[in-house]
């Protein structure tokens, strides 16, 4: 967690901006069932970053002083579950849900709000792995992708 509270003061902003920064991660992972074959695997990332861009520019009405709000957003959430059918046979279904925001992408400087642009991203993948020991110099892999 951070915020603007001990940043310096910008002397090209009318005011010191409020920008924040939150970060949040973690893991989970253990047995799943009571074979002890089966294993899981969850975690996250959730990122959130309010920034401020300083716009000082010269406009058709004479000079500007803005500041633009620059939220980003960055979240990810993976899960994966992998069993062992034999000494010799081993698969995982891992699915994955990532989601990305940028707001006023390109503001600050002479550039002004206006000007700015915005993108956002989801993606949802779920892959399909299994491993054959084929003997024990050769191993045979097969994956699969799916996503969108």
């Amino acid at each position: 967690f951070r915020d603007a509270a001990l940043n310096a003061r910008n002397a090209f902003a009318p005011t010191r901006p409020p920008e924040r920064r939150r970060i949040v991660e973690g893991m989970l992972g253990g047995p799943f069932g009571g074979a002890g074959r089966t294993s899981f695997l969850l975690s996250g990332h959730d990122e959130m970053e309010d920034q401020q861009a300083v716009v000082f520019a010269i406009g058709p009405s004479g000079e500007v002083h803005d500041v633009a709000p620059q939220p980003n957003r960055q979240s990810l959430l993976a899960f994966s579950i992998t069993r062992q059918r034999s000494e010799r046979i081993t698969f995982s279904i891992r699915p994955n849900l990532e989601y990305e925001s940028d707001r006023n992408r390109g503001v600050g400087g002479t550039t002004l709000a206006s000007a700015g642009t915005n993108f956002e991203h989801n993606e949802q993948q779920i892959t399909y792995t299994q491993q054959t020991i084929v003997r024990p110099t050769l191993l045979h892999q097969v994956q699969l992708l799916v996503g969108h």
